[in-house]
């Protein structure tokens, strides 16, 4: 049941950023300005989940 949750996450994940991937290639995408530390925590949480195992 896990192994399932693991795999609807992902799919949703990857569902979301193909739906982003394709609002970025319309002619009048507009972006939003990112927070100033937004890089930064992104980081963070990353380096959190490599130390996790099976992420």
């Amino acid at each position: 049941m896990a192994r399932k949750a693991k795999q609807n996450y992902r799919e949703m994940i990857n569902a979301k950023l193909i739906d982003t991937l394709e609002r970025m290639k319309k002619d009048d995408y507009q972006a939003v300005p990112m927070p100033k530390d937004f890089h930064q925590s992104v980081l963070k949480r990353v380096l959190v989940n490599l130390d996790k195992d099976d992420v």
